[in-house]
């Protein structure tokens, strides 16, 4: 399992022989069955007025011994801030925030038709994310100190101009001035987190570099052996490799069905805007649709200017598409 893990990138579960063939049969058929109280085990599924006030009692304390703590750290004018992350030690240190459009893809399964709809952003996504970043930062901390073989992520600071445009042209142009990632068992800082030490280690089951983290962390507080440097560099360039091709094909997979997308709506107009200009050409950004589409002979056209744009042609296999602006 561990190999086929490290070749693909990412956990993918593969069907075993000793598997039923019903995967249901033994929770539908079990060979023993147990009585459970459900009052005397389960006391969350308690349903009666005396729990359900005791619940709200225990939240609404929670509310109140956080909220105060977040006013102390952070200040009441939450809202109205550009950056994402409002982690201040992180913005002092260089952090860099980039705000693009993302999408969500859904196909109904029997008529086969697309639906793109944009991603919502609430304040709690905000919060996760910066959990995350912090975790990565403590267990990456916490492995230097010990001096833990683990895979450390780092990223070397960009090259910003002196000035950049507003927009989605600006954002476009801080993610072009963005340097690669690298991956490695040597701890380096991560300029655009804003911190000195950073993995990952919130995904175990979904990335092969999370899960060997928390192998190796795990090795450690039970005092086991640990994995050696030389195996776990060669891990981790294997992992990453592999997850790199993977981020490929999803990345294929959501323009497979965008351009499906396109085809089931001929007719639909889209709003875009001027992100960059290369000479003569001009290019766009679609947020509705997250795409991009360069055009040609658009010397009239500035950055961010708003156009319309309307899908002209559709090469699935290639996956290319052509748009041409209305007005």
């Amino acid at each position: 399992m561990n190999n086929h893990i490290v070749t693909e990138g990412t956990f993918i579960p593969v069907p075993l022989d000793q598997f039923p063939a019903i995967p249901d049969q033994p929770m539908l058929n079990p060979p023993i069955l147990h009585d459970v109280d459900l009052e005397h085990n389960y006391p969350f599924l308690d349903k009666s007025p005396k729990a359900r006030l005791g619940n709200f009692l225990i939240y609404m304390g929670i509310f109140c011994l956080v909220f105060p703590l977040n006013i102390l750290r952070y200040g009441l004018k939450i809202k109205g801030k550009k950056n994402i992350r409002k982690n201040k030690k992180m913005f002092k240190n260089g952090a860099i925030t980039i705000q693009m459009p993302e999408v969500n893809i859904s196909v109904d399964k029997e008529t086969k038709k697309v639906t793109i709809e944009p991603e919502d952003r609430l304040e709690s996504n905000e919060m996760i994310a910066e959990l995350m970043i912090l975790a990565g930062e403590g267990a990456a901390r916490f492995a230097f100190k010990n001096q833990i073989p683990f895979m450390f992520i780092s990223q070397e600071a960009p090259d910003f101009p002196d000035s950049l445009p507003e927009g989605w042209a600006g954002q476009f142009a801080r993610i072009k001035c963005m340097r690669k990632r690298s991956v490695g068992i040597t701890p380096a800082p991560h300029a655009g987190l804003g911190v000195s030490f950073y993995s990952q280690v919130t995904s175990p089951l979904r990335r092969y570099g999370d899960l060997i983290s928390h192998e190796q962390l795990r090795a450690f507080i039970d005092d086991r052996h640990l994995i050696a440097k030389d195996d776990m560099l060669e891990r981790v360039a294997a992992g990453d490799a592999a997850s790199i091709a993977a981020k490929k094909a999803s990345r294929q997979s959501d323009t497979h069905w965008k351009l499906v997308y396109l085809l089931q709506n001929p007719d639909s107009e889209y709003e875009a805007f001027c992100i960059d200009r290369r000479g003569n050409d001009a290019l766009f950004l679609i947020p509705s649709l997250d795409m991009q589409a360069t055009l040609h002979n658009c010397s009239d056209v500035n950055l961010n200017d708003a156009a319309v744009l309307k899908m002209s042609k559709v090469d699935i296999p290639e996956q290319k598409v052509d748009f041409s602006r209305i007005r």
